[in-house]
């Protein structure tokens, strides 16, 4: 017992030292920390090895370091220990089937590291947790635009894909990755300095919408629209008890319900085919589905799944694809049931705590970040460091151990500040908020 004492009071000495650092040496750790973690998929098709293994190497670090500041300042909340669950999980089916571990190293260990390191600074270093992810994700978009603009006709292509919308960071359909916590992060920024909609955020919105029209995505420009309008909307105090949490998660279960498993599709024929403008199959996106649910056949794969490689089997008509195409299809795919437990913990917490806090002008922002994947989450896997930094970030402002923190000092006069929001906290809890 002693020796835990022991090591408990030094790591308390190690986490409040390194709560009273620089902030500015602080943002810069936390770029260093952040880039590695959104991974432009291009590197997956250069010849040239260097960036790659530069990239591996520094998302290891990246890694080591998040989980370091997780055991030493950690918010040791229930939504990392679920995100580690998911991504775990991912693993054990992976080497259960002979899957291909590099894979699972690129696309899912990222977001078990992110909520590691929103857990770790969420509390002290809100503001540069958030001004960090701008900076990566604005650096990445403007890339991502340019590839669009030199490259009309995409960058890359694989024996699976074809070259028409692969630009610099990936596919299209996935710009929304870097669009929406980049709009989130600047409307966050917008509220810790007291306004509600700066130019930076609209002069992003112009490029998102730039974006989108240049690389048509049908789902994430329906999302992107819902995003604005919502946000609009729970500017009003009152649309807020409407519009919020636990609304927005119940729309994505239900919708997941009736239209992907019962496929009650045609009572929204108006919406799918004149303002997604697909077909009633979701431009083939039933077949997929039902290819995906033929192939939980057995208690193994049920509870399971097939690993990182279970999408070579998804095949339909002899064309192979990439994915399930839907939120949690996609991750039962990859982790089985296990996994989708995990994400449906995940989203049940993250929806309880910024429910509880509805009235804040802040929370009710994160539901509707939140609810914009929702929308992607239909026809579209959403799990990555983008989704969970969202996720993570909603989760641990609002969570009840901090909330119950939050000083009575108005935040932008419509709502409270959580315990880092412009502020000095103490790294024994104490705080002491900057009021305007």
């Amino acid at each position: 017992m002693r020796v835990f004492g022991a090591m408990g009071s030094w790591l308390d000495k190690v986490g409040a030292k390194i709560a009273a650092l620089d902030k500015r040496l602080v943002l810069v750790g936390l770029v260093l920390l952040v880039i590695p973690l959104f991974r432009p998929d291009l590197l997956s098709h250069v010849d040239d090895k260097t960036f790659v293994n530069l990239y591996k190497y520094w998302g290891l670090i990246s890694g080591v370091c998040a989980l370091t500041l997780f055991v030493v300042l950690g918010r040791k909340g229930a939504f990392a220990y679920f995100a580690v669950l998911l991504v775990g999980s991912v693993l054990v089916a992976t080497f259960m089937f002979d899957g291909k571990v590099s894979r699972w190293f690129v696309y899912w260990l990222p977001s078990a590291i992110m909520a590691l390191l929103v857990a770790s600074t969420c509390r002290c270093f809100y503001r540069e947790l958030v001004v960090s992810v701008l900076v990566v994700t604005t650096v990445l978009e403007v890339m991502n635009f340019a590839s669009v603009i030199i490259f009309p006709d995409g960058m890359w292509a694989t024996d699976r894909v074809a070259q028409n919308g692969n630009y610099f960071f990936d596919h299209r359909n996935n710009a929304y990755k870097l669009l929406f916590p980049m709009l989130l992060c600047s409307s966050l920024l917008d509220g810790l300095n007291g306004k509600k909609v700066g130019i930076r955020t609209i002069l992003l919105l112009a490029l998102s919408y730039a974006q989108l029209i240049l690389a048509p995505s049908a789902t994430s420009m329906v999302a992107l629209t819902l995003l604005v309008v919502f946000f609009v909307l729970v500017q009003w105090r009152r649309a807020r008890s409407i519009f919020n949490s636990l609304t927005f998660l119940s729309v994505s279960v239900v919708s997941f319900v009736l239209v992907v498993v019962m496929r009650l599709q045609d009572v929204f024929g108006f919406f799918i085919v004149d303002v997604l403008h697909k077909n009633m199959t979701f431009t083939g996106r039933t077949y997929i589905w039902d290819a995906t649910f033929e192939m939980f056949h057995g208690i193994r794969h049920a509870l399971f799944g097939y690993g990182v490689s279970g999408y070579k089997q998804l095949v339909i008509d002899g064309h192979p694809y990439s994915h399930a195409h839907n939120e949690f299809l996609d991750v039962w795919l990859n982790g089985g049931f296990v996994a989708v437990v995990a994400l449906l913990g995940m989203l049940i917490l993250v929806s309880l705590a910024l429910y509880k806090s509805r009235k804040s002008r802040e929370a009710a922002v994160l539901a509707v970040a939140v609810g914009a994947y929702y929308v992607i989450g239909l026809t579209e896997p959403i799990v990555s460091t983008s989704f969970i930094f969202v996720a993570s970030v909603a989760f641990y402002r609002y969570r009840r151990k901090d909330r119950e923190m939050i000083s009575d000092t108005p935040f932008n006069s419509s709502s409270h500040a959580p315990i880092c929001a412009d502020g000095e906290v103490d790294y024994n809890g104490s705080v002491r908020l900057l009021t305007k």
